[in-house]
C-alpha cells in the first residue's frame, strides 16, 4: 500500500477491504525499513521546494510560452502530433487525445491573438490528424497512438474508444467556431468530420476497428435501456457535432439528425442530468470520467441551444466546485452559467503550476502542514488518502493531464524515477480557454 495508507488510523479495516476488493496493487512500494521511508520522504520534499519556486517565478503568459516550446520539441519529427510524454532513451509516441487537447488550445489561442504562427501550427496539426487517420488504411477510425517508421506515421496496437472521438470533436468544434476567417481550414475540418460520421453511420453508430469487430465501450446506438452516461454523452456529442459542422443538405447531417431524435426519445437528455453520485467514501464515476464529461458537455453547449445541456453542466460543476479545477471553472463559465467569483480561482490555480512536470514520486502525507481527511476515498480499486483542500499543483504528483486527476491527492507516482516528462498541454488548454473567454488577464 502507498505510504499515505500505511499508518492510517483505520488501517486494519482498510487493509481488509482493500484486499477483498483487489486494491493491493501497490504493495511493492512499501519500504521495508523506516530509514528507507524517511529517505523517500526527504527526496520528495527536495523535489517540491524547487517546484514551488518555479510556480512563483513567472506569470501565466511566460509559463504558456515555455510549455509551447516544450510541446513543439515533444512532437513527432515532420508532424505536429505531440507525445503525451517523453520517456528517457525511447522514441516519441504520438498520442491522439493529447493532439486533440493541443488543437483546442491552439484554437482558443488564435481566438485571443489572431496571429499567423498559431494559425500555421493549427493547420499543421489538422493535417497531421488527417495523416493519423490515413496511416491505418481506415477512413474515420483513427489510431490512438502512432510512431514514426521510415519517416511516416505508423499506428501502434492500441484500441481507440468512443471517448477519444468525444475529445476530437471537442477540438474540431472549437476550431470550427473560432477559425471563422479561414474557409480552407474549416473545409479540412468539415471533410474529416464527414469521414468520421460516415464510419459511424456505416456501422450503425458502433465504432468498428481494423479487424471489422466492434470496439468495446463504443456502441453509440440509441437505446432506452442504455445506462452508461459516458456512452450517452459520446452519442450526443457525435450527433450534435456532425449537425453543427456539416450543412443541412449533407446526407450525414440528415442521418445524424434522425439518430439524435431517437436519442432524445430514449430519454438521453433526462439521463445526463445525473452524472455524479457520492456516498460516504465512494464516488461514481472516477475523476477521469468527470473530466471527460466536462469536455463532452462543453461541446454540447457549444453546438446546441438545448437548455438540458447547460443544466447538466451546471449540476456537474456544482457537485465538485470544491475541487477548484481550473479547466472545469473555465468550461462552466464559458457556458455563461458560472459564478463570477470562480474566475479568479482559475488563474490562482494555474499560478501554482510548476515548470518541472515529470512522474517522480511525491509524498505529502507525512507533512504536518497538510490537513488530511479522516477517511480515505475509494478510487477505482484502492483506497487513497486525501487532503481536506486541493493542494497547489506544484505539490501534487504530476500526470499527463492534471485536470483528469483527483486534486485532493497527496501522494503518488510511487517508485517512479523521473522516466516521463510531460509537455504541459493541460496548462495550455485551461490558460488559453480562460484568456479567450475573458476569465484570465494577459498580465496574470
Amino acid at each position: 500500500m502507498p505510504p499515505s495508507i500505511q499508518r492510517h488510523p483505520a488501517r486494519p479495516i482498510i487493509l481488509t477491504l482493500s484486499l477483498l476488493a483487489g486494491g493491493c496493487q501497490a504493495f511493492y512500494v512499501i519500504p521495508r525499513s523506516d530509514e528507507l521511508l524517511a529517505h523517500r520522504i526527504e527526496q520528495s520534499r527536495t523535489r517540491v521546494a524547487p517546484r514551488r519556486r518555479q510556480a512563483a517565478s513567472m506569470g501565466l503568459a511566460d509559463k504558456a510560452a515555455r510549455f509551447e516550446i516544450r510541446t513543439r520539441a515533444m512532437s513527432l519529427e515532420g508532424t505536429a502530433v505531440p507525445a503525451a510524454y517523453r520517456r528517457k532513451h525511447a522514441p516519441l509516441i504520438g498520442d491522439l487525445e493529447t493532439a486533440c487537447h493541443l488543437l483546442a488550445a491552439l484554437s482558443f489561442r488564435y481566438g485571443t491573438t489572431r496571429d499567423a504562427v498559431t494559425r500555421r501550427w493549427a493547420w499543421d496539426l489538422i493535417a497531421s490528424l488527417e495523416h493519423m487517420d490515413a496511416c491505418n488504411g481506415l477512413d474515420g477510425y483513427l489510431p490512438k497512438r502512432v510512431r514514426l517508421r521510415d519517416g511516416a506515421l505508423a499506428p501502434e496496437p492500441y484500441e481507440t474508444h468512443s471517448n477519444a472521438y468525444a475529445q476530437l470533436l471537442f477540438a474540431y468544434v472549437s476550431a470550427w467556431a473560432i477559425f471563422d476567417d479561414d474557409d480552407d481550414m474549416r473545409g479540412a475540418v468539415r471533410d474529416h468530420v464527414r469521414r468520421i460520421a460516415a464510419h459511424f453511420l456505416d456501422h450503425d453508430l458502433a465504432l468498428t476497428g481494423p479487424d471489422g469487430a466492434a470496439i468495446p465501450y463504443s456502441d453509440l446506438r440509441p437505446s432506452r435501456s442504455r445506462m452508461s452516461r459516458s456512452r450517452i454523452l459520446d452519442a450526443l456529442v457525435l450527433a450534435e457535432s456532425v449537425r453543427f459542422i456539416l450543412p443541412e443538405h449533407d446526407p450525414a447531417h440528415q442521418h445524424m439528425s434522425e439518430h439524435l431524435e431517437r436519442m432524445v426519445a430514449c430519454g438521453y437528455l433526462r439521463k445526463i442530468q445525473s452524472l455524479r453520485f457520492e456516498m460516504l467514501s465512494f464516488t461514481v464515476p472516477t475523476d477521469s470520467t468527470d473530466w471527460l464529461n466536462f469536455l463532452r458537455l462543453h461541446t454540447l453547449c457549444a453546438t446546441s441551444g438545448r437548455s438540458a445541456y447547460v443544466r447538466a453542466l451546471d449540476r456537474l460543476y456544482r457537485s465538485q466546485q470544491s475541487e477548484r479545477n481550473a479547466l472545469f471553472i473555465v468550461i462552466h463559465r464559458a457556458a455563461s452559467t458560472g459564478d463570477e467569483r470562480s474566475a479568479p480561482r482559475a488563474a490562482e490555480m494555474l499560478a501554482t503550476f510548476p515548470l518541472d512536470l515529470d512522474n517522480r514520486e511525491i509524498i505529502n502525507s507525512r507533512d504536518r502542514d497538510v490537513a488530511r481527511r479522516w477517511f480515505p476515498r475509494w478510487v477505482k480499486n484502492g483506497w487513497r488518502a486525501e487532503a481536506r483542500a486541493p493542494l497547489p499543483i506544484y505539490r501534487r504528483p504530476s500526470a499527463k493531464h492534471e485536470w483528469k486527476h483527483n486534486p485532493f491527492r497527496i501522494d503518488g507516482n510511487f517508485g517512479a524515477k523521473h522516466e516521463h516528462t510531460y509537455p504541459g498541454i493541460d496548462f495550455l488548454l485551461a490558460y488559453w480557454m480562460g484568456r479567450y473567454h475573458g476569465l484570465i488577464d494577459a498580465d496574470d
